[in-house]
């Protein structure tokens, strides 16, 4: 009499393991329009992935200051369509990736402009009515991008000037600065 009741239990136990194995629900990705600059120092370039996460296959190597052309996050991960490198020509730059990819966004950065408030200013949420977190000054350090939505950048940023000072928040897209060769005022 035992036997059936053990195959039930089984055959509930792998009911309920395929049943949660189902139940995984990736967060959705938010689309947004932004350009950045890799900031990995990596020799070997920062991995362009085939999917949002350390296990989908490389499919290109990106070199440090490229610009990379955000179009969507889901987490951590950015989706990106293009990255181009200046050649020192006509400012459109030479390109380094064309079509879907995925990459880590602290590896991405943008660095501060200057603006009204003697930088770019970082919202708590990603509106221009939502309240300072703080600001980041030009030629101050890089800011790295941890997710993005519409025209908004998710940074986080350590002060160089000020090793005390942390922002983390919200900046608009216009109000960052993508080349960090050079200091956007």
């Amino acid at each position: 009499m035992r036997l059936p009741t053990c195959i039930s239990l089984s055959t509930l136990a792998i009911a309920l393991c395929a049943t949660q194995a189902q139940a995984v629900v990736h967060p959705p990705v938010v689309a947004c329009d932004a350009t950045v600059f890799v900031s990995d120092d990596d020799p070997a370039g920062l991995n362009v992935r085939s999917g949002p996460g350390g296990g989908h296959a490389v499919v290109a190597r990106l070199r440090q200051s490229t610009w990379a052309h955000v179009t969507g996050s889901r987490g951590a991960w950015i989706r990106i369509d293009r990255a181009t490198i200046d050649d020192g020509g006509d400012g459109e730059g030479r390109a380094e990736f064309s079509g879907e990819g995925w990459v880590y966004g602290p590896m991405l950065g943008v660095e501060g402009a200057g603006g009204e408030e003697g930088g770019t200013v970082v919202r708590v949420q990603p509106s221009a009515d939502s309240r300072k977190a703080g600001i980041i000054h030009p030629d101050d350090g890089e800011a790295r991008l941890q997710g993005c939505s519409g025209e908004w950048l998710r940074l986080e940023h350590r002060s160089y000037a000020n090793p005390g000072v942390f922002v983390r928040g919200w900046a608009r897209r216009d109000q960052v600065c993508i080349n960090p060769d050079t200091v956007c005022n």
